[in-house]
């Protein structure tokens, strides 16, 4: 029954009954702008106002479904005028043709009463008195062109407008996905590379480390593809990759880890990727007695602060690494003109903060 409900809903909302709408109002206006219909048969009244609608629904869509995107659009402009004129001598000679018939049958019945526009139609024939008759009706027919070849050109303005935002997302989308695939290879091969150690000094850390790796990387293949993740979920997966890394650190060292947020935000994954492992990669490089992390990733009023500061004496500068790199080109795709990259080092300390307004 719900879907049934979806689907009714869906039509109600699609342009086929979008028309419809239409030109059941235009109906209705026309069947009320006569306050005088009562003095002749309602049904008389009724039937000529439903074929008066069926003219106007007739040069509006072969206007709009042939003239336009047939000949209009592909600037065969000759051709259109000569056409467009010719549907509308044809709907103007409908009018007349309808209104004498009209007044053969229904004598009594005021041509204007019944008429979307007051025109002195009257029961005659004869060939010059319809072509002027006809006359009365082009400015009307010729309006009514107008009006709904602009209402085509506004509707192909926006289809063209939807799909070109659709176009952008893709790519958009496509550049995300690349940046992605760059930064997974990166974090591995330098994952790799510390396992690679920890084997060489046939550390008791190695497999554990190798368990982390495995339910990081599971993250990054399965779960991380996603355009957003709960903020939960990325402070397992950055608390897992914290703990990977210190199981080949000597303990007690000044390291500071701070991960919260104010509610369960839901935020792309992985941006704090970069930062963590810049931290872990360069800070953990000077003397063994003079480690120094600390590391900040909070969320509060919509508002994400990636703060981390490490000791980097001795180290080549960071600032234009690959997945620091990485980061700036996400952060442009993802929140223009909303985030802020600040870098500050000097002979001993290395310093990141990333700024992003979420909403």
């Amino acid at each position: 029954m719900a879907l049934i409900l979806r689907n009714i809903a869906k039509i109600s909302r699609g342009r086929l009954a979008r028309n419809i709408y239409f030109w059941l109002f235009v109906a209705l206006f026309m069947y009320v702008l006569n306050d005088n219909a009562d003095q002749y048969p309602k049904t008389v009244y009724l039937g000529y106002k439903a074929v008066t609608t069926c003219l106007l629904i007739i040069i509006t869509y072969t206007n709009n479904l042939l003239l336009v995107p047939f000949l209009l659009v592909r600037k065969k402009y000759i051709l259109y005028i000569l056409s467009a004129i010719i549907l509308m001598i044809l709907i103007s000679f409908g009018y007349v043709a309808l209104f004498k018939n009209m007044l053969s049958i229904h004598p009594g019945i005021k041509i204007y009463e019944v008429s979307i526009i007051t025109s002195p139609v009257g029961p005659e024939w004869d060939m010059v008195t319809i072509a002027d008759e006809i006359q009365t009706f082009m400015f009307a027919m010729f309006m009514w062109l107008i009006i709904f070849t602009l209402a085509w050109y506004a509707n192909d303005y926006g289809r063209q407008e939807k799909l070109a935002k659709a176009a952008a997302a893709k790519q958009t989308e496509a550049e995300l996905g690349m940046l992605r695939n760059q930064l997974n290879p990166h974090f591995l091969f330098n994952t790799l590379n510390n396992i690679y150690g920890l084997t060489l000094k046939k550390s008791d850390a190695a497999p554990e480390t190798v368990l982390k790796l495995s339910s990081i990387m599971r993250y990054i293949l399965y779960e991380a593809d996603a355009p957003l993740m709960p903020f939960e979920k990325e402070k397992e997966i950055m608390q897992a990759y914290i703990d990977m890394e210190l199981l080949r650190l000597p303990p007690g060292e000044d390291y500071t880890f701070n991960i919260e947020a104010d509610r369960n935000y839901n935020i792309p994954p992985l941006l704090w990727l970069p930062v963590l492992e810049n931290v872990f990669k360069h800070g953990t490089r000077v003397i063994a007695d003079n480690y120094f992390i600390n590391y900040s990733f909070a969320i509060s009023k919509g508002i994400m602060h990636i703060t981390a500061e490490n000791n980097c004496k001795g180290t080549t500068p960071t600032a234009g690494g690959l997945g620091l790199s990485n980061l700036r080109k996400r952060l442009e795709i993802l929140y223009p003109g909303r985030h802020e990259i600040q870098v500050q080092q000097n002979e001993t300390t290395y310093r990141i903060e990333v700024t992003v307004t979420l909403s």
